[in-house]
């Protein structure tokens, strides 16, 4: 069975046809033209949805649900949208109409929640326990995951992360309220304070970037402007990761999630922007000597789900999904032996990291302290992850790949969600790799990954 995911933009529909690993089978999109009755909207929405299933060769009994994310508030259980600012919405029966076209369970929630959600199956957030999402551009967004489940609050209207007070007084927001985060952490917020800067100092890089014309100043010319080191740019960045870090504070003070993942249009700053929040983060912490919630960017995207083939060196996808798990190692002083790699692979290298980070959390979790995990190549080319931790019961091993299948030690520690290894499987089949896994009680478990490559020498 396969899947439709929409997002409705105030400019623009997605819509996309997925498999149970989250890769895209088949796409499109179609103009929102905002200001039109709702009827017109989701009629364009549904013409849509059926033209992607035909381009993709699909048909109504391949689909198995359709999952709405709308950049406003929807009732679970009538699937009414209660209210949508951007497309001037209220109490739309967006599931009714949308059945129309496909009768298929309909699932609504809020974008932010969903981008959240989908991280937590299969991205960066994957097999987590919890973990709080942002989505930072034009405004801010926030979606909360729990034993698996997207949290949207009691009323639906939970984890409306920019809408935290951080300035009482502060810049005027446009839910009615001062000093808001969305004011701060927005992509708006880094064009404001940047126009305001630029105005004051004509010299920066910022000016030069905009041509002279303060008006078409970007949040990525700000961005791009601090990278290369300039004053003022960089007072202006480093405000802007000053009320970031506070907001993610706030997140982990209140629900210690496993992970925090930062996703939306800032997001694209990748490390320049990620290692300045994890530089800073410790300021804040009450409990400075105990482990913390990781802060990632986020994995997927407009299209990050769709499978991208190339030669890459296997050396640094191995040491970056190491370098993730680096805090863990330490906390659990687990002694890690990594071999030196001299391969390439034709692979995708997003999401071979994907499914060796799924490994390495499996091998930290089930490693006690003081334990040893190693990764080396054996032949034929395969990626051996092993470690000497709790090991797999016999009758557990044939079913570990199984979705929601967690085994004794799963259940015995709750540590499982029993999503892990799953979504592990599922891209290396996609990628034509193998996996397989032997283990024994109290002996540690090995995962073997047979990698389809040619090996040469570095250059």
């Amino acid at each position: 069975m396969v899947y439709i995911g929409i997002d409705l933009g105030g400019t623009g529909i997605k819509i996309g046809v997925v498999d149970e690993s989250g890769a895209i089978l088949s796409q499109g999109e179609t103009p929102t033209l905002a200001g039109r009755p709702y009827e017109d909207i989701i009629a364009d929405m549904g013409r849509c949805m059926l033209d992607v299933m035909a381009r993709g060769g699909f048909e109504e009994k391949d689909i198995a649900s359709i999952g709405v994310g709308i950049p406003g508030v929807a009732d679970e259980k009538t699937g009414h949208v209660i209210f949508c600012t951007n497309l001037g919405w209220s109490d739309v029966p967006l599931r009714t109409e949308l059945q129309k076209y496909l009768n298929k369970p309909v699932y609504i929630d809020n974008d932010a929640t969903v981008a959240g959600f989908a991280e937590s199956i299969c991205g960066v957030s994957a097999g987590c326990r919890a973990s709080g999402f942002m989505t930072l551009g034009t405004g801010v967004g926030g979606g909360i995951v729990i034993g698996g489940r997207p949290w949207s609050g009691f009323h639906g209207v939970g984890s409306e992360i920019g809408h935290i007070p951080m300035d009482i007084g502060g810049e005027p927001c446009s839910c009615g309220n001062y000093g808001c985060l969305e004011r701060y952490c927005s992509a708006t917020a880094v064009i404001r304070m940047g126009k305001q800067m630029v105005l004051q100092h004509p010299d920066s890089l910022m000016y030069d970037l905009c041509g002279g014309d303060v008006s078409k100043l970007t949040a990525k010319m700000v961005f791009d402007a601090a990278k290369e080191l300039d004053d003022v740019a960089m007072k202006v960045f480093n405000h802007y990761v000053d009320y970031l870090c506070k907001a993610i504070y706030t997140i982990i003070a209140f629900l210690d999630p496993e992970m925090i993942v930062l996703g939306g249009g800032i997001s694209k700053s990748g490390d320049f922007l990620l290692k300045a929040v994890r530089e800073r983060i410790p300021r804040y912490l009450l409990f400075k000597t105990l482990p913390y919630s990781r802060v990632e960017i986020a994995r997927l995207g407009a299209d990050a789900s769709d499978f991208v083939l190339r030669e890459c060196a296997l050396a640094p996808i191995v040491r970056g999904a190491v370098r993730k798990y680096a805090r863990l190692f330490i906390a659990k002083r687990i002694h890690l032996t990594v071999e030196e790699m001299d391969a390439r692979v034709l692979t995708d290298d997003k999401w071979l990291s994907f499914a060796i980070e799924q490994l390495l959390s499996n091998a930290v979790k089930y490693t006690g302290e003081n334990g040893h995990i190693r990764i080396s190549l054996c032949e034929p080319l395969s990626l051996v992850i092993e470690d000497d931790g709790i090991g797999i019961q016999p009758e557990d091993l044939p079913r570990v790949f199984e979705k929601g299948y967690t085994g004794f030690n799963g259940r015995a520690g709750e540590k499982s969600t029993g999503i892990g290894l799953y979504l592990c499987k599922k891209p290396l089949e996609r990628l034509s790799h193998t996996i397989r896994l032997e283990s024994s009680p109290g002996s540690g478990t090995r995962a073997i990954v047979g990698l389809e490559v040619r090996r040469v020498p570095f250059d």
